[in-house]
């Protein structure tokens, strides 16, 4: 993700960061979350540009270079992490969106900015 110049400072990219895990959380939230803040229907998928849209929207984000999606799912106990390269997560017909962070499964955003915005 690139910035606007006026936003290629140390304490204006810590507080845009703050920003888009706010609202990517908000959004991917299953009950006030989606595309319309009513929540996700069950079996709803999350397509790639739905997220990129989203994040081009947000004050200070000039350009995204990519988003990455990836699905987790329980299977035996344990949760499953697999990159979604179609950028499609399909939730299964009774499956919900949702996103949270769990430094030990992987999960929760991670935000690149890029290298040129330091130059």
């Amino acid at each position: 993700m690139s910035l606007a110049p006026e936003y290629r400072s140390t304490q204006a990219e810590a507080d845009i960061r703050r920003k888009i895990l706010g609202r990517l959380y908000e959004f991917l939230n299953p009950l006030t979350g989606g595309r319309n803040g009513m929540g996700w229907r069950f079996g709803e998928f999350l397509y790639r540009a739905d997220v990129a849209a989203m994040l081009q929207q947000m004050p200070g984000v000039r350009y995204l270079k990519f988003v990455e999606l990836y699905a987790y799912s329980l299977s035996n106990g344990q949760w499953d992490r697999s990159y979604r390269q179609d950028g499609v997560i399909d939730p299964g017909s009774f499956g919900l969106l949702c996103s949270w962070e769990d430094a030990q499964l992987r999960s929760g955003h991670i935000i690149r900015f890029s290298e040129e915005d330091h130059r």
